[in-house]
């Protein structure tokens, strides 16, 4: 482990409307607790928009999913997580 504190795991499918808002939101939260060391993951789940590169560009972990079961692609979210706590958003 880290020095995450806490880890957020956003799953995205073609978000890139939504993802910066998300991710802001995220960042904004975290600072009003004073927690410093949040880690982002976005699970990019065969993304053929601009996610990927919007999410990169805030900071974000990208975890590219390209699997198309849940339950996998869960597991290999849990697997990125580097905080002690976790969100899976």
């Amino acid at each position: 482990m880290s020095d995450y504190v806490f880890s957020v795991i956003i799953p995205a499918h073609n978000e890139e409307k939504y993802i910066a808002k998300c991710i802001d939101a995220i960042k904004r939260a975290s600072e009003k607790v004073g927690a410093d060391n949040v880690q982002i993951i976005v699970s990019a789940n065969r993304c053929t928009d601009n996610t990927v590169e919007i999410a990169s560009a805030m900071g974000a972990e990208i975890c590219e999913n390209t699997v198309i079961m849940y339950q996998r692609g869960k597991k290999r979210r849990r697997k990125a997580r580097q905080g002690r706590y976790y969100r899976n958003h």
